[in-house]
């Protein structure tokens, strides 16, 4: 967007309108060296831009409603653990309770940052993948070695 650049900050022209007493339109005399962009719909929020981000474009969103809108898309994490008295040694599978994820949610699962050396080491050599998800959990599977140790995990639930 551009800012209006006037030679003449504020000028305006008064003309009468006829037939009426103290009665004027009024425009612009500011001699602009640079137009602007127009403030209008088409250029503050367009509705194909709110429907992107989820507003109905009947409710007559506003700019502030679309960055809270897009605010709320962001990615956020979600703290977990891989408990190790849950793994199943016949499947190598298992369950974790992650409180807020949803069955239909994309997401993106490893170790926190948290973990210790022995615990890295531990998700490495399982070489852990996602298996599964429902509602509040994801079901995790072991391709070699079952983890002997508890891991902290992070969840990041994508937009």
């Amino acid at each position: 967007m551009k800012d209006r650049v006037p030679t003449h900050p504020g000028r305006v022209q008064l003309i009468p309108v006829p037939g009426s007493e103290n009665l004027y339109d009024m425009n612009r005399a500011d001699e602009p060296i640079e137009a602007g962009t127009p403030l209008n719909k088409a250029t503050l929020l367009r509705d194909e831009t709110a429907v992107a981000l989820g507003l109905n474009p009947d409710s007559d969103p506003t700019v502030d409603d679309a960055f809270q809108a897009a605010a709320a898309k962001k990615s956020r994490p979600i703290e977990a653990s891989v408990l190790a008295a849950r793994w199943d040694s016949v499947t190598h599978q298992n369950t974790v309770s992650v409180t807020g994820l949803k069955a239909t949610d994309n997401f993106y699962v490893g170790h926190s940052d948290t973990a210790t050396a022995g615990q890295r080491q531990a998700w490495r050599e399982g070489q852990i993948f996602v298996a599964g998800q429902a509602n509040d959990s994801i079901v995790l599977q072991a391709d070699e070695a079952i983890p002997a140790v508890d891991i902290p995990l992070v969840v990041i639930v994508l937009p």
